[in-house]
């Protein structure tokens, strides 16, 4: 725990592995935070931001299963994504874009893993339950 800050939320490492915005990718692939956006469908970045989406996917299924192993159960899980879901609001209009990409992110992720036939059954559970608690 850092001074001021309290404790640490159990979701905070979903946000930098999973949940990219398109300025994170950018810097990522090297390039400014203010760079041109289009730059990350260009022919040659686009595998890369790709296999990097698809590394950020694997992720997040690993921090489900992590949790799952700590104990929390599905209904606390879904409060703890809703919750991630929720705080991706707000800031200044560079910051708010970013957490709306975030949102979208979220969504998109749950729906990938609630229609992951390669998943278990209880991870599609738990993307159906938590992308109902969102609306």
């Amino acid at each position: 725990m850092e001074p001021g800050h309290g404790e640490e939320f159990l979701g905070s490492r979903i946000l930098p592995k999973s949940l990219l915005a398109e300025r994170d990718l950018l810097v990522e692939m090297g390039h400014p935070l203010d760079a041109d956006k289009s730059i990350l469908r260009s022919k040659v970045i686009e595998p890369r931001v790709t296999a990097r989406m698809e590394q950020a996917y694997a992720s997040f299924i690993e921090e489900l299963s992590l949790w799952q192993q700590s104990g929390y159960n599905p209904s606390e899980i879904t409060g703890l994504l809703a919750r991630i879901y929720k705080e991706q609001s707000g800031g200044g209009p560079l910051v708010e874009q970013d957490r709306k990409e975030r949102r979208k992110r979220l969504k998109t992720t749950l729906a990938r893993l609630r229609d992951d036939k390669a998943q278990p059954d209880e991870l599609h559970e738990l993307a159906e339950s938590t992308l109902r608690a969102m609306v």
